[in-house]
C-alpha cells in the first residue's frame, strides 16, 4: 500500500520514490509508488499533478484502495524522481482551508450545516441547509476573514476513540479507523483528509462571488487566496476599460449600466413595435400579390433576410383568409427558411408540398396541416422551388 505523505506534510512538492507496479489505462499507464505526496482526488479536492521523471501527470485518483498516478509514458526505471505542481497544490491548499473557515462561520453565526463541497477550475462552492440574505451572507464573509487574519494555527490531529468523543466535531468523520482531524486552533476541528495550510493567514482572502438558491439552502460560490486576487484582477480591468470607454469614474459604472441598460430595453421595445408594423406591412402587400388558380390564391414569394419567427408570423396572418395556399422563403446567414401555409377551408395536402421542397433544400422542420415551416443549406434551390410553385396545379 503507498505510504500517504500528503496527509501529515503540504509542503514537500519534489521527493523521491519506487514504482510498485504499472497498470494500463486505455491509452495511459497507471503508476502506483511505494510512497507519494500527490494528493488523489477525493472529497472535493482535485487531485494534485506534476511530473514522474520529467513524464507530466495527468490524473491521480483512487482505485481498488490504490493510489494510481495516470501518465501517457511508460517508465522502466524503478526509482523514480516526483515534482508537484505546487502552485496548484497551495492554491488547493487555500481554497480548502478558507471552506473550513467559512463553513464554521457559517455554523457559528446562523447554525448552517455545510452539505456539499466543491473545488472548481477557479472557484469553490459549498451547499448549504439554510437561507440567507444578501446581508447576512456580507457578515458571514466578513467573519471569515478575520478568522483568516488572526493567523491561527493549523494542526492535525490522529485522536484516540476517547479523545475524539471529547472534540467537538463540525461534522462526523466517514471512517472509523485512523481518522484525521483538521484542527483550527480550537476554532474548528473538522474530519478531513485533505491538504491545508499552516496558518489560516496563508489562505489570503475569503471571497464569495455568489449565492443562490439549492434545494432548500443556498449554494454559496468563492475563492480563496491567488484565486481571489485572479478574481479581483480582471474584474478590476474590466471597471477600469469600462470607465475609460464613458469617461466616468469607477464608482459610476453600475449606475451608467443600469441607465444603458433601461434605454436599451425601452429602445428594444419601439423596435418591437416598428417590426410589427412593418410585418403587417409586408403581409398585406404579400397578401394581394397572387395567382389565381382554381379558385385558390396562390403566393410564391422570397423575401430577403427573415427569420423562420417572421416568415411564420406573415404566412399564419394570410392564411386565416379563405383560399390561400403560400410558399414564402428566405435567405437567413445563407439558410433558406421556408414556411409552406393553406386556409382551413382548402383541400390541398400542404404536408406533401412541404415534404417536397424541404427536401431539395437539404433541411428539415414540420407543423401543423395548415401551416409548416423548416430550414435546410441548399439555397440554390430557392428560385428554382418559388417557380414550381407557382406554375404547379393544386
Amino acid at each position: 500500500m503507498t505510504e500517504k505523505l500528503f496527509l501529515n506534510d503540504s509542503y514537500t512538492n519534489e521527493f523521491k520514490a519506487n514504482i510498485v507496479e504499472i497498470v494500463k489505462v486505455k491509452e495511459n499507464y497507471g503508476i502506483v509508488l511505494d510512497k507519494t505526496y500527490f494528493y488523489p482526488e477525493n472529497g472535493g479536492q482535485p487531485s494534485d499533478l506534476g511530473t514522474i521523471d520529467s513524464v507530466e501527470v495527468i490524473d491521480v485518483y483512487y482505485f481498488n484502495d490504490k493510489i494510481i498516478h495516470l501518465i501517457s509514458e511508460e517508465i522502466e526505471k524503478k526509482e523514480v524522481v516526483c515534482k508537484l505542481n505546487f502552485e496548484r497544490r497551495f492554491d488547493l491548499m487555500q481554497q480548502h482551508l478558507g471552506q473550513h473557515i467559512l463553513s464554521r462561520c457559517l455554523e457559528i453565526k446562523h447554525e448552517a450545516n455545510t452539505v456539499g463541497f466543491h473545488i472548481g477550475d477557479d472557484y469553490v462552492t459549498i451547499d448549504i441547509d439554510k437561507k440567507l440574505n444578501n446581508f447576512e451572507i456580507d457578515e458571514i464573509e466578513k467573519f471569515s476573514n478575520e478568522m483568516v487574519f488572526k493567523n491561527l494555527k493549523v494542526n492535525i490531529l490522529y485522536p484516540t476513540e476517547e479523545e475524539l468523543k471529547a472534540l467537538p466535531l463540525r461534522k462526523q468523520p466517514s471512517v472509523s479507523e485512523n481518522i484525521r482531524i483538521v484542527e483550527i486552533d480550537k476554532f474548528d476541528y473538522s474530519p478531513c483528509g485533505g491538504t491545508h495550510p499552516k496558518t489560516t493567514s496563508e489562505v489570503g482572502l475569503i471571497k464569495i462571488k455568489k449565492i443562490k438558491n439549492h434545494k432548500n439552502g443556498l449554494r454559496i460560490e468563492f475563492v480563496c487566496g491567488r484565486w481571489a486576487l485572479n478574481d479581483y484582477r480582471y474584474k478590476n480591468e474590466y471597471i477600469n476599460e469600462i470607465s475609460d470607454m464613458f469617461a466616468i469614474k469607477d464608482i459610476q459604472v453600475k449606475e451608467r449600466v443600469m441607465l444603458l441598460n433601461n434605454e436599451l430595453i425601452e429602445s428594444k421595445k419601439k423596435i418591437d413595435i416598428l417590426k410589427d408594423e412593418l410585418l403587417e406591412y409586408e403581409m398585406k402587400n404579400i397578401e394581394n400579390d397572387f395567382i389565381l388558380k382554381n379558385n385558390i390564391k396562390i403566393i410564391g414569394k422570397y423575401i430577403d433576410d427573415k427569420s423562420i419567427k417572421d416568415l411564420r408570423a406573415i404566412g399564419n396572418a394570410i392564411i386565416q383568409k379563405d383560399n390561400y395556399l403560400i410558399c414564402l422563403i428566405s435567405n437567413e446567414n445563407n439558410k433558406a427558411n421556408m414556411v409552406i401555409g393553406k386556409s382551413k377551408n382548402l383541400k390541398v395536402d400542404s404536408k406533401e408540398i412541404f415534404n417536397k421542397y424541404i427536401a431539395l433544400l437539404n433541411g428539415k422542420g414540420g407543423g401543423s396541416p395548415f401551416l409548416l415551416q423548416g430550414s435546410g443549406d441548399n439555397i440554390i434551390e430557392v428560385e428554382n422551388i418559388i417557380s414550381d410553385f407557382l406554375k404547379a396545379e393544386f
